[in-house]
């Protein structure tokens, strides 16, 4: 046994360290991230249209030109339930919760943000 030890001693070494930046990994990261957000930041042309609290379970119709995207807020989840354009990815897109986490439609320069705001009293329109 103690022959194996001597032998595998570097191994055993660079092991141990990558099952410690896995394990401090796994506990920094959410907090650099964050777990989740409390609102939904809806941005046309780089611009704030509107922000959305997550633990309102509603649909949205947001008008872009001519166009529209159909925003879908339930369970804490945000996804895009229909659009007008015409790749879909946005649609295809899986829902989003977690801060940082977006949703993008390139034709209609559309995004969606998940954010933590603090609430300032304003409205999703007024903020």
């Amino acid at each position: 046994m103690k022959n194996f030890i001597h032998n595998y001693k570097k191994d055993i070494m660079i092991m141990t360290g990558l099952l410690t930046v896995a394990i401090a990994a796994y506990f920094i990261i959410p907090l650099i991230y964050g777990t989740g957000g409390n609102r939904a930041g809806v941005y046309i042309d780089g611009q704030l249209y509107a922000s959305y609290d997550l633990m309102d379970s509603q649909r949205y119709r947001i008008p872009v030109g001519n166009e529209y995207n159909e925003v879908l807020i339930e369970h804490g989840n945000v996804r895009v339930s229909s659009s007008s354009c015409r790749n879909q990815v946005c649609v295809n897109h899986t829902p989003i919760s977690k801060n940082g986490e977006s949703i993008i439609c390139l034709p209609h320069k559309l995004v969606i943000k998940i954010e933590n705001k603090k609430e300032t009293g304003l409205d999703g329109i007024a903020e």
